[in-house]
């Protein structure tokens, strides 16, 4: 089929059919949509003229729709295009406010990061660049931030590493390994280190909620046998420690959630267990304006500090 014949492939017809693949069935993407049944499959119909492909199969017994595999390549397409279209619009709206140089900076945090690296980056680059105004958002999950920055609704975020395919470009700043905070008068405080990984199955342990980088460390438990015996999980870091303190469990955690604790012994574990990788991501198609570039730099000035030190004695 001649490449013309796609010319007429509107964003419309892009809506439709992503709306349709997320919701599996053309009413309900209607109703998501606000449009009538009868209008998204005329969109549906039109796009599969001009490309020259079915893109739904129907399923028996009125279960809904399920999309081709030419229909899975062009969504792979329209993702990247949809995408862009977000980043165009960011930019232009920052233009309209005052342009690329615009002294309003939206930076993603997350917990653990916004109690230790963040304050010092944003204190050194409040003194190189006083004009840059940070607008914090934080959430615990990481997942949550990126899909901010894809839409353009945050200009960079911290993140865990390695990012899942996306208009992202990311800088690692920290290798965070796991540790166990252990109360000092616990026996298990003077055990030889690194802890086996298998006593976590055994161990009242204590660890953050799940979220995409907590749900890949326990994924990577797993694959070495072990499976973590959760008591309790937490949202909040400093929780997690106090909880500690009481000698109520096990905190499981990244380093930068066991500097919160203090008078706890925190136990280095066994290789095996691969680190957080903590960095900054932005998207890669957007423009990076001077106040983005000025608090990279200040991040990766900053992040050296907070590597775990080999000595992990009593805070």
């Amino acid at each position: 089929m001649a490449a013309s014949s796609w010319h007429g492939v509107e964003l419309r017809h892009f809506v439709a059919l992503e709306a349709i693949a997320r919701e599996r069935s053309f009413s309900a993407a209607a109703a998501s949509l606000g449009y009538t049944q009868s209008a998204i499959s005329g969109q549906i119909a039109a796009l599969e003229r001009a490309i020259g492909a079915s893109l739904f199969d129907r399923l028996p017994g009125s279960r809904g729709v399920e999309v081709t595999p030419e229909g899975r390549v062009l969504l792979e397409h329209v993702a990247v295009i949809t995408s862009r279209l977000s980043a165009a619009k960011a930019d232009i709206d920052t233009m309209r406010a005052g342009g690329p140089r615009n002294d309003e900076l939206r930076i993603g945090t997350f917990q653990s990061v916004a109690m230790t690296l963040l304050p010092e980056v944003l204190a050194r680059l409040k003194a190189a660049n006083p004009e840059v105004r940070p607008v914090l958002r934080e959430h615990q999950d990481v997942a949550v931030l990126l899909g901010e920055v894809e839409r353009g609704e945050l200009d960079v975020a911290f993140t865990a590493l390695p990012l899942w395919p996306g208009p992202f470009d990311a800088l690692e700043l920290v290798r965070d390994p796991y540790v166990l905070i252990v109360h000092p008068d616990h026996p298990m405080a003077d055990e030889p280190e690194p802890v086996p990984l298998e006593r976590l199955s055994e161990l009242p342990v204590i660890t953050l909620e799940r979220c995409s980088a907590q749900q890949l460390a326990e994924d990577g438990l797993r694959a070495a046998g072990v499976s973590p015996n959760v008591i309790t999980r937490m949202e909040d870091c400093a929780a997690i420690c106090a909880l500690v303190d009481a000698q109520l469990g096990f905190g499981f955690v990244p380093s930068l959630v066991a500097r919160y604790a203090r008078d706890v012994r925190i136990l280095e574990l066994d290789p095996r267990m691969a680190p957080r990788h903590v960095g900054l991501a932005w998207h890669s198609d957007r423009l990076r304006t001077c106040g983005m570039e000025a608090f990279i730099a200040a991040a990766q000035q900053v992040a050296p500090r907070f590597e775990m030190p080999a000595d992990l004695t009593v805070l």
